[in-house]
């Protein structure tokens, strides 16, 4: 019989493979179930610690709350600069956070935030509304609206180009002249002059400033009916119904009717 050298990984092999079953044989864990059993006890005992930490949290929930409560409220002007801190020092952990969070309370934000809307909201509509007015009267907003229509009414060829223009002339027009008609209606639809000629054509009939001060009115607000119904008929100036005769004696009268 030839005995075969093996070399030295070989028999530490064998070796090992020996203690092995050995171990088996005996009862005696390998160190690979050793590490799994010690692996799932921790796990264990974490789980029973969680559960008892929940458990004594369920009794104590109210007291605990209202400990958390008065410390915020001790140190709330800290706790918000720190937490502000730490999101600008955490963008990607902060966004990932809060994404978790909504993920995990979705249906209750989306309830809480449809009850709010139930019973607040005409104050939201008339802060959207107010908001949304001054966001589209700043200056930076203005100028990029201007941009972006020079640019697009650039693109357009020259018939397209006329075709825009009337068609908006004709929408001021049009709009214009309800406004006014709306004016007229709610003034009374008669001439108020005090020269009492009653006119009540609505095709002879402007807005007046029996106080003189027109120009002043104009200078401020170029579109009276529009301002007019913007404001709720809600005015600086003094306005009454006259008929383009009185209106127009007047100007050239120093504020008086000729047919006085």
């Amino acid at each position: 019989m030839v005995k075969v050298k093996l070399s030295r990984e070989e028999l530490l092999k064998r070796k090992r493979e020996r203690a092995a079953k050995t171990r088996r044989e005996s009862g005696i864990p390998t160190r690979g179930e050793y590490n799994e059993s010690r692996k799932k006890s921790e796990e264990e005992k974490k789980a029973k610690k969680a559960k008892r930490a929940a458990e004594r949290y369920q009794e104590k929930k109210d007291e605990i709350k209202k400990k958390q409560k008065r410390y915020y409220e001790l140190n709330k002007e800290r706790i918000i600069e720190s937490n502000r801190k730490w999101r600008e020092n955490n963008k990607e952990d902060a966004w990932l956070t809060y994404q978790k969070w909504y993920q995990d309370n979705r249906e209750k934000i989306l309830e809480k935030q449809k009850k709010y809307y139930q019973d607040h909201g005409k104050e939201i509509e008339e802060r959207r509304r107010d908001y949304k007015r001054d966001y589209n009267r700043r200056p930076d907003v203005m100028e990029r609206s201007r941009e972006r229509s020079r640019q697009r009414y650039g693109t357009l060829c020259k018939e397209a180009k006329e075709k825009m223009l009337k068609a908006n002339s004709d929408y001021r027009k049009q709009l214009h002249k309800a406004e006014l008609e709306m004016c007229i209606e709610y003034y009374g639809g008669k001439c108020q002059c005090e020269c009492g000629c009653q006119e009540s054509n609505p095709g002879l009939l402007t807005l007046g400033h029996p106080d003189n001060n027109g120009a002043e009115d104009r200078a401020k607000n170029r579109n009276l009916p529009h301002t007019l119904i913007k404001n709720n008929f809600m005015h600086t100036y003094r306005i009454q119904l006259e008929c383009y005769n009185c209106n127009m004696s007047k100007s050239n009268n120093k504020n008086v009717c000729g047919k006085i």
